[in-house]
């Protein structure tokens, strides 16, 4: 009887002791895996952080123009052109050659 108990009492502690193995393994491999997934949000938002900072230097640089532009489409606003035809309008007076429209590139009026 001994010998039997002995050899179960052994497995079990061996089960036991695979289990606790399985999970630390299972619980390192989600660290790896948070800590991947938040250096891949930290490049994503550092990525985010540079264009935000070039976009604010250009507006900077540029105040002026921006001034004017905005001066122009708030015009627009204020004599009732739809939103929808405002990237419209802003493309035709690219191609008459408007030097404040020539540098809208686009508009994003959902976000913005």
């Amino acid at each position: 009887h001994r010998c039997v108990d002995e050899f179960y009492t052994q497995l079990e502690e061996n089960k036991a002791v695979e289990l606790k193995a399985q999970h630390a393994q299972n619980v390192l491999a989600r660290v790896d895996r948070i800590r991947a997934d938040q250096g891949r949000r930290l490049q994503e938002l550092e990525a985010e952080q540079q264009a935000s900072e070039r976009k604010a230097s250009l507006i900077e640089t540029n105040v002026g123009l921006v001034d004017r532009a905005l001066a122009m489409l708030n015009a627009m606003v204020a004599s009732q052109v739809d939103w929808s035809e405002i990237w419209r309008e802003v493309k035709r007076q690219q191609r008459m050659g408007h030097p404040i429209a020539e540098h809208i590139h686009s508009l994003n009026l959902e976000q913005n």
